[in-house]
């Protein structure tokens, strides 16, 4: 079974959330302190323009706009391969 460690979704980074391999020429890497979805608004980038960024798990666990629990919400983001290759869970 696998632990993991103590982080709360809210305190993380978007491509800590969802796994993202990125650049370092992303925006949001670029401008950690600017929330993902302000810099998609700010460069009119497809995601602001079709509101995904509503729809995004890291939009509504920032925003407290989740229906879900804190632990159901943890639960859905332990399941993906994003947390494994994000190094926040280990398998033993």
């Amino acid at each position: 079974m696998g632990t993991k460690e103590s982080v709360s979704l809210r305190d993380m980074h978007c491509w800590e959330i969802i796994g993202c391999q990125g650049t370092e020429n992303c925006p949001a890497r670029q401008h950690p302190e600017i929330p993902c979805w302000e810099l998609a608004r700010d460069l009119d980038d497809y995601r602001s323009v079709f509101k995904i960024c509503r729809d995004c798990i890291v939009y509504m666990v920032k925003n407290d706009t989740i229906a879900l629990s804190d632990e159901e919400t943890q639960a859905i983001v332990e399941q993906t391969d994003c947390w494994v290759q994000s190094g926040l869970r280990e398998d033993n």
